[in-house]
């Protein structure tokens, strides 16, 4: 089983991933660090050197790397539900979560300037901008992200949201393999 953890950027989906893969005893992988891994480049750089589109091509591509893989939690992108029919395709080959923040959280942990730095979208931004971009573009996205298979909406207390969501998983992917029986 793959389980792909989606979401805004901040909302938690590389650090909450790396816990609950390690609880549930999966490997974890960030897909954006597969990707500078696999090309040798940072993110931020191919956002400036070959622009948005490029990197969405490629993100798309390395995603599809893990269709046969197996027992694996992989942390999308922010933006990777969002295109290419990433979500639906996630959905037919794994088990979609979406990390649930508000604005308020998002804004709280995007303001930061050291989570701000390697976030191509968001690096120059003010605060009144970023409040303002968080709004319109969750927006957007939401349609996407509510699409998964689990809607978690976080307490801001890892430990806890951590047990709380490796249940939902598991509970989630017991009724699946009851199902198909």
């Amino acid at each position: 089983m793959i389980i792909y953890f989606t979401g805004f950027m901040g909302s938690g989906k590389s650090a909450m991933g790396a816990l609950v893969a390690d609880t549930m005893l999966f490997p974890f992988i960030d897909l954006d660090k597969y990707i500078e891994e696999r090309l040798h480049i940072p993110v931020h750089k191919i956002f400036s050197h070959y622009g948005e589109y490029y990197f969405r091509q490629t993100e798309t591509d390395f995603l599809q790397e893990t269709a046969n893989w197996r027992n694996l939690l992989l942390a999308t992108g922010g933006g990777t539900p969002c295109h290419d029919k990433n979500m639906e395709w996630m959905k037919e080959k794994g088990l979609t979560v979406y990390l649930k923040a508000s604005e308020d959280e998002l804004f709280r942990r995007l303001a930061d300037p050291a989570q701000k730095l390697h976030r191509p979208l968001i690096a120059e931004l003010k605060a009144a901008e970023l409040k303002k971009y968080i709004k319109d573009t969750l927006a957007k996205r939401e349609v996407h992200y509510n699409k998964a298979d689990i809607i978690f909406e976080q307490t801001n207390v890892l430990d806890v949201d951590v047990k709380t969501l490796t249940k939902a998983i598991q509970e989630k992917i017991q009724n699946l393999s009851q199902n198909k029986k």
